[in-house]
């Protein structure tokens, strides 16, 4: 991360916009969103369009699971190891092939539910490394200070695309067609490959080649382990994609069809809700500069994404629907983005990348999530297995408030102490290291 005089530093809600570098990865991250975005909703209602079934649609989403709780750990070493640019540029063309590929497919009535399947999980291979790798950008492109600005202008970004991705998604469904929607989604990852390239990556510390990879994979696992915040912000991380994510992945589709009675537009109109919610929440923290008390506010989010989709299960209208999305959108994007502010500053630089991927452990499990909640809907209606969800998550957000001091008083200020001092006694490590080879 770029030390730099604080004095000196732009302010603002778009402080780090005005470094070259970090303008060029904020604007490859709203090309590269707003495909996976688009992705999101012509996926899931092509998926339930052939089906009719939530257990299948559940499934498809599922299956990146496999490919982020087996592969996720590692990317981080890999992520640690290679050359970033030519990584990030090689993901972004991969997936415009991808999605090209998925487009051919549609087009020529070629498609069946495998193809589905099977693109899920190749898609989730390329996230598990695409993932890792802007989280650990966002804090090597800018000084140590601006690092919650700037991880929360690359949280807006992903949630303006979700705002406008999903809706201009549900617009072009019944205009072009899935096939279309799926070229627009490989030309979006063409310009994130083209903005990609224009970044200038400063040196930084790399893993030594001569650490096995499963040497590198314990140390990240074991810094997690023995850092009590660093463990906490962790696992706080993988609540909400386990129990309240999943209902915007699994569930909107059978919403929009079985209990608002609408189409695609709907489905559009509900995600570009949580996205524009999104938007407001990150900008919200990119503006709140020093605000120290992040762990509370952490919880309050937490409780108030939980107690917006229980109520999201009571509406009746899609336009009561898209309402409560714009409220849980905003505390969704509230919540990780704290959670992953706090958590990327309790490690230290050269372990950014493997600790990254071990929190994308989290994601990981959402499609195992989006699976219940899409078993659930066939079961027990979309309905009771969101209040199911929604009440678990808001009961560990009461929990925690209550039990975890640890949380409850965390403050960013020690946050920023500790990876300093985490960074300052690495330095000296490999100082002393150097002198005696």
């Amino acid at each position: 991360m770029a030390e730099t005089n604080p004095a000196s530093l732009p302010t603002g809600a778009t402080a780090s916009l005005h470094i070259a570098n970090f303008r060029w990865l904020w604007l490859g991250t709203v090309f590269s969103s707003a495909g996976q975005w688009m992705q999101q909703v012509v996926i899931g209602w092509v998926v339930y369009d052939i089906t009719g079934s939530g257990t299948i649609l559940g499934g498809v989403n599922g299956i990146r699971s496999v490919a982020m709780l087996g592969l996720g750990p590692f990317a981080g070493v890999f992520v640690d190891r290679v050359n970033i640019k030519r990584l990030m540029l090689a993901v972004s063309i991969f997936l415009m092939a991808l999605s090209a590929g998925m487009a051919l497919l549609i087009e020529f009535d070629l498609i069946e539910i495998w193809h589905l399947f099977a693109f899920m999980f190749i898609f989730g291979v390329a996230q598990v490394i695409d993932n890792p790798l802007r989280s650990t950008l966002t804090f090597v492109l800018v000084p140590r200070a601006l690092a919650p600005n700037a991880l929360a202008l690359n949280t807006a970004a992903m949630s303006s695309t979700r705002a406008l991705g999903p809706g201009a998604a549900g617009a072009l469904l019944p205009l072009i067609g899935a096939s279309g929607t799926f070229f627009a989604q490989a030309g979006s990852y063409l310009f994130a490959a083209m903005t990609r390239y224009m970044i200038k990556f400063p040196p930084r510390e790399r893993v030594t080649q001569r650490a096995s990879v499963l040497n590198s994979l314990r140390e990240g696992a074991t810094f997690v382990v023995r850092s009590r915040y660093t463990r906490t912000f962790m696992l706080m991380g993988f609540i909400p994609p386990m129990l309240l994510i999943p209902v915007f992945t699994a569930l909107l589709p059978i919403y929009t069809k079985d209990v608002y009675g609408s189409g695609s537009g709907t489905l559009g109109l509900l995600v570009s809700a949580i996205g524009l919610g999104g938007l407001t929440g990150a900008l919200f923290c990119a503006s709140m500069g020093s605000f120290d008390r992040r762990g509370l506010l952490q919880l309050v989010a937490l409780l108030a994404f939980a107690a917006g989709l229980f109520g999201f299960s009571y509406t009746t209208s899609a336009w009561q629907g898209i309402a409560l999305m714009y409220v849980t959108g905003f505390a969704e994007q509230a919540y990780l983005l704290t959670n992953m502010t706090m958590l990327q500053l309790t490690v230290p630089n050269a372990l950014r990348g493997r600790v990254s991927s071990l929190q994308m452990l989290g994601f990981g499990l959402m499609p195992l999530g989006a699976l219940v909640a899409g078993v659930g809907s066939d079961l027990i209606g979309p309905q009771s297995i969101t209040r199911v969800m929604a009440g678990a998550a808001g009961a560990l957000g009461l929990l925690l408030l209550i039990v975890a001091p640890v949380v409850r008083n965390a403050r960013l200020s020690h946050m920023l102490q500790i990876h300093e001092a985490l960074n300052t006694e690495a330095d000296a490590v490999n100082t002393a290291r150097d002198a005696k080879l």
